[in-house]
């Protein structure tokens, strides 16, 4: 999209009303898991000093959306919140966050000391059109609404459990509580994580409208392509890579362990969403 022009047309959009997300997400609840354990607290400072390090990235290394200086874009983030209701996050567009598996194709959102931040990668800005970028602003947008502090507690405790983990200090991690579970309970709370996705991919596909365009963002993420992605034949894709996935001996142990579903999961679970008939049925009752 053309992220200097402050007429941009937004006519291919869903003009939608307040969207109910406990409607949009009831078919994918969360587990309940207790985070009640001393040893959390530091871990929670910790995930907190970090969310407003992601602020501060955005204020120094990137650029405010703000319709006096990306007014095509200020002006697309302006009509995704103000049709549907929600407060408006601090955005911007950054080249990277200096994280393994963040760069410019990335886009995150995080609570910074209860403000909401959302940092847009600049290749997907400069390469993604209006409709891929509202389902990614609104992927986003689904994991700022679903940000509560039972949320904050398990994100810090899963980064707690693979610090220990992955420095092979499992014993070290028994020894505050012997006998507990803890690989379990990560791999629990990986599932949430991945439940978290889902919601948030069908948010974004209600605020975009259309589900290929939704399938060509995703991809294009994970390409680093948009022309790619654009021109896949999504149906092939998914009659090819899904078999695959699913009896690869390997795909079962890297799944149960990551926080995002396999990106072929997660476009045939869009495909779902609106062959079922609910995407077209809960538009239409988010435009009343």
């Amino acid at each position: 999209m053309d992220i200097l022009n402050s007429q941009v047309e937004l006519d291919s959009l869903p003009k939608l009303g307040r969207v109910d997300v406990k409607k949009l997400w009831e078919p994918f609840p969360l587990e309940k898991i207790n985070c009640s354990f001393p040893l959390l607290d530091p871990y929670l400072q910790r995930h907190d000093e970090w969310t407003e390090k992601i602020r501060i990235i955005g204020l120094d290394g990137g650029i405010l959306i703000d319709y006096r200086v990306l007014p095509g874009l200020d002006h697309l983030v302006e009509y995704l919140y103000s049709q549907s209701g929600w407060a408006r996050p601090e955005a911007y567009v950054v080249s990277g966050l200096g994280r393994k598996g963040i760069d410019s194709w990335s886009a995150v959102s995080v609570l910074s000391k209860t403000k909401p931040v959302l940092l847009l990668g600049t290749d997907l800005v400069e390469n993604l059109d209006i409709v891929e970028l509202a389902f990614v602003i609104g992927h986003e947008t689904g994991h700022l609404l679903g940000y509560t502090g039972e949320w904050r507690k398990e994100i810090s405790l899963s980064f707690l459990i693979r610090e220990f983990v992955e420095g092979s200090r499992e014993q070290e991690l028994a020894a505050f509580l012997p006998g507990f579970p803890w690989r379990e309970i990560y791999q629990r709370i990986m599932s949430n994580c991945r439940t978290m996705e889902v919601r948030c991919d069908r948010l974004g596909l209600i605020l975009c409208g259309d589900w290929r365009r939704a399938a060509s963002a995703l991809l294009a993420t994970s390409f680093k392509s948009a022309g790619l992605a654009r021109n896949i034949d999504l149906q092939k894709y998914l009659s090819v890579q899904i078999p695959l996935l699913s009896t690869s001996p390997a795909a079962g142990p890297i799944s149960v362990n990551a926080g995002h579903p396999f990106v072929p999961f997660r476009i045939k679970s869009l495909l779902d969403f609106v062959n079922s008939g609910d995407f077209d049925y809960l538009t239409r009752l988010f435009k009343q």
